[in-house]
């Protein structure tokens, strides 16, 4: 029976301990923590803006809580609240944007040198482009003529392949340079979401929240 009534009060003292919130001092610049639920009882401690406490014993006006270091003491209810504090919530907000902005360094870095890749690809595609219409043309006009047909069989072969050869390098500019245009939308594309992502989030926490001054 003993082993009983034990193991009941373990049961009951984690439940609590489970149950426990905490509660937080509003944006008032400072409270007033006292040993009794009245104002003219002993202040024991002054409370600022986003101090953390454990709720032990709710009422209606005054509610007595419990401080990180065990310390217990009576506080207003209209001066703390379950929800962080304006404050704090702005300065884990500014840790996330440096952490985004941190993080975004290395894609708009990336960004940057595909799009210097892709100048350097586009030209020389442009000039292998140009080369290859000079090949084709000079390939069409020695056809035409009627020099030494050796003379015109050597050339027109070697003219073949060079032309076979600059088409190679063609196609090859084209695929590379659908690659790097591929890679920079994609790092386009992460960068905008991360910066989407942070503005939604500092839209929502900042909404407008009606302030109360502390008086005690």
């Amino acid at each position: 029976m003993r082993h009983f009534v034990i193991v009941f009060i373990l049961i009951l003292s984690g439940a609590g301990f489970v149950m426990a919130e905490t509660w937080y001092v509003t944006d008032a610049l400072e409270i007033t923590l006292r040993t009794g639920p009245q104002l003219d009882r002993k202040i024991t401690a002054m409370l600022k803006s986003g101090q953390p406490m454990e709720m032990v014993e709710a009422g209606e006006e005054w509610s007595l809580v419990r401080m990180p270091s065990g310390r217990e003491g009576y506080v207003l209810n209209r001066f703390i609240k379950t929800e962080i504090p304006l404050k704090l919530r702005l300065a884990k907000l500014q840790q996330k944007y440096d952490n985004l902005a941190e993080g975004a360094a290395e894609p708009l870095k990336k960004i940057q040198t595909l799009n210097g890749e892709n100048t350097r690809l586009r030209f020389s595609l442009e000039q292998a482009q140009k080369d290859l219409k000079a090949l084709q043309k000079s390939y069409a006009e020695l056809r035409e003529t009627t020099a030494d047909a050796r003379r015109i069989k050597k050339e027109r072969e070697q003219l073949a392949g060079e032309l076979a050869a600059q088409t190679r390098q063609t196609r090859s500019l084209k695929t590379a340079l659908a690659a790097a245009e591929k890679k920079n939308t994609q790092w386009w594309f992460i960068a905008g979401a991360g910066v989407l992502l942070f503005g939604f989030v500092v839209g929502f926490a900042v909404r407008p929240r009606r302030k109360r001054s502390s008086l005690y």
